[in-house]
């Protein structure tokens, strides 16, 4: 019996090791997640804006050649 009860503590062991160490990993890793998403869309915002500024340039240089 009592080897019974050390290869079912050594089970439970692993398994709350293994759900504590996912835990951390989630909190370790969806921040990150997070601000690399955040940093794309700022990234894209910032291309469409200079996009935008370029089309307006050209229309002004259009309109002056006119």
């Amino acid at each position: 019996m009592n080897f019974i009860h050390r290869v079912a503590a050594s089970c439970f062991a692993v398994l709350f090791v293994s759900a504590d160490l996912g835990r951390r990993a989630e909190e370790a890793i969806v921040p990150k997640i997070t601000k690399m998403l955040q940093e794309k869309k700022a990234e894209e915002k910032e291309k469409e804006k200079k996009m935008e500024k370029s089309e307006m340039l050209e229309r002004a240089f259009y309109e002056m050649m006119i």
